[in-house]
């Protein structure tokens, strides 16, 4: 028998036996059909994996790891810098009003004050970052979008008015839930939410890739309980075995470690009635003390070391004798803070130093910090 793959026994055949030299053609043709078929099929296979590649789904992917690679690429910059890293601050409401600083340019001996709000309902809040960083923003019916912090610094600089956010078109229903910087993400574990009433989840990096893509966060909450909870918090966990300290209104802390939140919300912090979880902080940043602002300008530190970590799920531990917290923020004894400050219509920038948080080994009421009413308080380096 020939073997019809092996050409060179189709000649060494037709050598020994002349006569048999139609029988190799023809099954030279047969073979050479084959093969033409085989290459017709590879072509039709090659065009249908060009054209899945072209599709938008695909070219949104492209684009979600090209804005990533730009973000790190920045971030990897900024790190060769000298200037603190978080130079810039953004104040924004619930509504969408938001206000960009620039701390590099700012004589932080002296409060900055902010133009009239104009919008008496509106709460604020104040997210802090480096200016080569990206920022996620989350409303709470899970719409987002991702914007560079450099675009708002232009805005601002252009005009020190308040803006609103590009590309985010809120509802009457509907409002932010939290901003965060997120331009490590692609070195991260993953990124937590968490609701008013103590609910989290975990969402790893691969899945953030899509949900970066769609443009929908999803609501972070029980269907269930929609009615009456709301998803308002978000933080990014950098190591995979970093606890979460979830902080609540009263003044009770829960913390655990991360790596028991799920991608679907569960029951993280028990709180009470009339009682809600006011901020998020992981342990995988700097930071030896937790700096704790109440609402009557008041402030204490507690020594991170000395709060225990448990298992989720329990009501929180006291951890500051207030009936307003509104802020929590790991520093360190040389650290600055930005202290937001005012009520809905009138707002002030304050910079202070940790140093000038009295530090307390148990849970006592904070001391007199700034007169006036905290809003929100951030490491700035």
């Amino acid at each position: 028998m020939i073997n019809k793959r092996d050409p060179d026994e189709w000649l060494a055949q037709m050598e020994q036996e002349p006569d048999s030299a139609p029988y190799i053609v023809r099954m030279l043709l047969a073979r050479l059909q084959t093969l033409d078929q085989e290459n017709q099929r590879l072509r039709n296979e090659n065009i249908e994996l060009n054209h899945k590649i072209n599709t938008k789904a695909h070219q949104t992917m492209i684009d979600e790891l090209r804005r990533q690679l730009k973000a790190l690429a920045r971030i990897a910059q900024a790190g060769k810098q000298v200037s603190p890293p978080n130079t810039t601050l953004i104040v924004w409401s619930k509504r969408g009003d938001i206000l960009t600083v620039d701390l590099r340019k700012q004589d932080l001996k002296k409060p900055i004050e902010f133009p009239p709000t104009g919008r008496g309902d509106s709460e604020w809040n104040l997210t802090a970052c480096a200016p080569e960083e990206e920022l996620l923003v989350v409303t709470r019916s899970g719409n987002s979008t991702v914007f560079e912090a450099a675009d708002l610094l232009q805005v601002s600089e252009a005009s020190w008015q308040w803006h609103h956010i590009p590309d985010l078109k809120l509802t009457r229903d509907d409002f932010i839930a939290f901003i965060i910087p997120v331009a490590k993400l692609p070195l991260a574990d993953g990124l937590i939410t968490v609701t008013a009433r103590g609910s989290a989840r975990k969402l790893s990096r691969w899945s953030l890739d899509q949900i970066f893509q769609r443009g929908q966060f999803g609501k972070g909450v029980r269907e269930e309980n929609e009615s009456w909870d709301w998803q308002a918090h978000g933080a990014m966990i950098i190591s995979p075995k970093a606890d979460v300290l979830l902080f609540s209104r009263q003044g009770n802390i829960s913390r655990f470690p991360a790596e028991e939140l799920q991608p679907s919300p569960t029951p993280a912090m028990r709180v009470q009635e009339g009682d809600e979880v006011v901020d998020v902080l992981t342990d995988d940043t700097e930071g030896r003390h937790v700096a704790l602002f109440d609402a009557q300008g008041r402030a204490l530190r507690r020594a991170l070391s000395s709060i225990p970590v448990s298992s989720m799920g329990p009501r929180g531990k006291p951890l500051i004798t207030t009936e307003n917290l509104v802020s929590a923020a790991l520093v360190d004894d040389m650290d600055r803070l930005a202290v937001l400050t005012g009520a809905s219509t009138t707002l002030k920038l304050h910079s202070i130093d940790a140093l000038d948080i009295p530090v307390a080994d148990r849970a006592k009421p904070p001391a007199p910090l700034i007169d006036g009413s905290i809003i929100a308080a951030r490491r700035i380096g």
